[in-house]
């Protein structure tokens, strides 16, 4: 049986989708799913259930009109995080953990972001301004999107 999403209804799982540009080494990507999975084990995050993609775009045709179907482009890696709902995902959002990996990621995938991590941690006042930058770069390597299901 389907559930329909109701708005303010907070006690579906949530499905986050990180869409990971296919520039990243797959290397990478294989070390987020193990680190967030070690996290798990180690308490230091909680989610249901843990698995990573690859993108594709098969070429298919419309059943009755026979054109051809924009399926997106191929390419890249997409990890899932199942979680049990709303608070669980903020949870997991703001789990050091979290930081942490996303950390090792970002600096893995781009010599500029490891950059403004350093400079982060030497100038701790501008912390939030360098995040912001950070969160530029990172917005050409991944793409989050949240579901309710």
């Amino acid at each position: 049986m389907c559930r329909r999403p109701v708005a303010g209804n907070i006690d579906m799982n949530i499905w986050h989708l990180v869409l990971i540009s296919a520039d990243v080494d797959p290397d990478a990507v294989r070390q987020v799913a193990a680190d967030l999975d070690a996290a798990r084990s180690a308490g230091e995050m909680a989610f249901d259930s843990l698995a990573i993609g690859l993108r594709v775009a098969p070429s298919v045709g419309d059943g009755l009109l026979g054109g051809r179907l924009n399926t997106g482009s191929g390419g890249g890696h997409v990890l899932l995080v199942r979680l049990a709902d709303q608070a669980a995902l903020e949870t997991y959002y703001a789990a050091p953990a979290h930081s942490i990996i996303r950390r090792r990621f970002l600096s893995r995938a781009s010599g500029a972001c490891a950059r403004l991590y350093d400079q982060a941690d030497a100038e701790a006042d501008c912390s939030n301004v360098i995040f912001d930058e950070i969160e530029k770069i990172a917005a050409d390597i991944l793409k989050r999107i949240d579901i309710l299901v």
